[in-house]
């Protein structure tokens, strides 16, 4: 269903509407929750325990514990309006995909907030233990020319795909945290295999950008 620009979808407890991800739920849904949050009191430990991997990703990039169950309070709202009892999922496991959801969503948008503000930007050749052939290095950040420097890693940034750029963002610290094969892929739904022909070939077009 659709209201404006909005999109609204509706379960048995309340509604979710896109792209503002307002939710409402009714009295039913309300009680729902609360009954399920005194079984789980701490969602975020729900999530740690059903993805490990995504977790440790997300301690890695800077979110606390705290962060990580503000989101996922945020999701079992969002999972409470759109469950259905009827399909037969518990909504434990329901709730924790939209838990995953949303941390993935945060590190991403973590990513996006931080492509300017770095200093010269390098490619350089290298070889790190999981095989990475190249290598991004970020000179030091001089006040007089700082947004020369914005611009000139802006202008590198573009010649990519919006997911490359996260992949490399992630990859290779520019974000000031520099995350494993396996960390990224978590956050991207794929295998540490898959990442690592993303980053070869956004280097690669990178490389061909800065000579």
């Amino acid at each position: 269903m659709k209201l404006g620009n909005k999109k609204i979808s509706t379960g048995p407890y309340g509604f979710f509407a896109t792209p503002d991800g307002s939710v409402r739920l009714n009295p039913e849904g309300t009680r729902q929750l609360e009954l399920w949050l005194k079984k789980y009191p701490v969602p975020g430990r729900l999530f740690t325990k059903m993805y490990r991997s995504l977790y440790n990703a997300a301690i890695h990039a800077g979110l606390t514990h705290e962060d990580i169950d503000s989101l996922c309070m945020v999701g079992a709202c969002t999972a409470m309006c759109l469950y259905d009892p009827a399909r037969g999922t518990l909504f434990e496991t329901f709730a924790a995909a939209h838990f995953r959801s949303k941390v993935q969503t945060h590190l991403r948008d973590l990513v996006k907030a931080s492509r300017h503000g770095h200093g010269t930007v390098s490619i350089q050749s290298h070889i790190d233990d999981e095989g990475t052939e190249f290598q991004i290095t970020l000179g030091e950040r001089d006040p007089d020319n700082h947004d020369d420097i914005k611009e000139q890693l802006a202008s590198h940034l573009r010649l990519l795909p919006a997911r490359d750029r996260e992949v490399l963002l992630m990859r290779h610290g520019l974000n000031g945290r520099r995350m494993s094969l396996e960390e990224v892929g978590e956050v991207f739904d794929c295998c540490a295999e898959n990442i690592r022909r993303i980053e070869r070939n956004a280097i690669k077009t990178l490389r061909l950008g800065v000579a």
